[in-house]
């Protein structure tokens, strides 16, 4: 833990990281072999801090998973650098779920691990072996990363595909799929949403997933047509055909471009002649609305 630039030369990686993974997108709880994506659940929160009896419900889940099938193949659990406060306490009770041989920080002023492995609060129910796990500790190379919100929206870019010369740019050459959202379930929050709350889903960041929970990927909604029963979703072609319901989360710390990467010519001279393309214009409501707040009754 500590670091997000870890080269995984293990069999098995248990990504846990949801702002900044070694592998795959953010947002996810995921389990893989090499380069496939063996098992994944959609967190949709940058930090675990947003949900975090989901959180590491879904560590458990991919762990257990690992463990009925590969446990005689190696696994590297790669968690954040929040170890202080109640991240020790998160960090804490991972150690308790993965019982890991090793642990490898990577610090950057000063050691946890100590404090972490004699941390005696959980959020966990039953009963867990303590770990007396080897300790290897490193100086992280991690560069400053600055604007942390732009470093996430890089992220989601990334996923998707760099297309253009800026992230804006980017979201406008990117073509979107389609699906009749009546064969999806759109849920907010964990409970189904009404078709008439739809148009405020648009520009949103989605989890596309099985009926099971198990998540394929991520996906941006672009565009909803109630003319046609047609949604319209950024995401990669095969994750969004098999997928049957669409979780979006809301609230603090939900995965979310970043709104000020969006101000950019050519993505305002795209969407002024492009009005169905609403992601612009949600973007420019939301800011208008902070700026210029409803009147209270």
């Amino acid at each position: 833990f500590g670091t997000s630039e870890y080269a995984c030369r293990e069999d098995f990686l248990l990504e846990t990281d949801l702002a900044h993974p070694i592998k795959g997108p953010p947002g996810l709880v995921s389990l893989w072999q090499g380069e496939q994506m063996v098992l994944a659940y959609y967190i949709g929160y940058f930090s675990p801090k947003h949900s975090v009896f989901r959180y590491l419900e879904c560590i458990s889940k991919c762990y257990h998973y690992y463990k009925s099938r590969f446990a005689e193949k190696t696994l590297l659990v790669h968690f954040h650098g929040w170890s202080t406060g109640f991240g020790k306490v998160l960090l804490a009770d991972v150690l308790r779920i993965t019982q890991p041989s090793h642990i490898v920080e990577y610090y950057k002023n000063e050691v946890t691990h100590p404090e972490v492995l004699k941390e005696t609060s959980s959020l966990l129910e039953g009963f867990f072996y303590s770990v007396t796990p080897k300790v290897t500790v490193s100086k992280s190379k991690d560069k400053n990363k600055g604007d942390l919100k732009f470093e996430r929206a890089n992220n989601l870019e990334t996923y998707f595909g760099k297309v253009g010369r800026s992230i804006a740019d980017t979201y406008t050459k990117l073509v979107p799929y389609s699906r009749f959202y009546t064969q999806l379930k759109i849920v907010l929050n964990g409970e189904p949403m009404l078709e008439e709350l739809y148009p405020g889903l648009l520009g949103k960041v989605c989890g596309l997933c099985k009926v099971t929970d198990e998540c394929l990927g991520i996906g941006i909604i672009r565009d909803i047509n109630f003319e046609t029963g047609l949604i319209y979703i950024l995401a990669k072609v095969e994750d969004l055909s098999e997928a049957e319901v669409v979780q979006v989360v809301s609230g603090e710390g939900c995965l979310e471009m970043c709104k000020h990467s969006l101000w950019d010519e050519f993505f305002f001279g795209k969407f002024e002649t492009e009005p169905q393309g609403m992601l612009f214009l949600t973007t420019m409501t939301d800011t208008l609305q902070k700026r210029h707040p409803p009147k209270k009754s």
